[in-house]
């Protein structure tokens, strides 16, 4: 096998890097996923409000409904 010339050694480390992701590439990513995560906790207080409104009303009708009828 032949040793390889110092500019292909420089061509296949210069491809290798274009898949590497730089500090602003990784900057980026974790602001979007800091974005993406605050958003969902945004949704889930939502839904615990949803979610207690909707035990709320059940407990509620439960009481009329046994108020009703004994």
């Amino acid at each position: 096998m032949a040793e390889r010339t110092e500019g292909e050694r420089i061509a296949a480390l210069e491809s290798a890097y274009q898949h590497v992701a730089t500090k602003a590439d990784i900057a980026n990513l974790r602001a979007e996923v800091k974005a993406d995560i605050e958003s969902l906790r945004s949704e889930l207080k939502t839904m615990r409000w949803l979610i207690i409104a909707g035990i709320t009303a059940v407990g509620v009708v439960v009481q009329i409904l046994n108020q009703s009828g004994g």
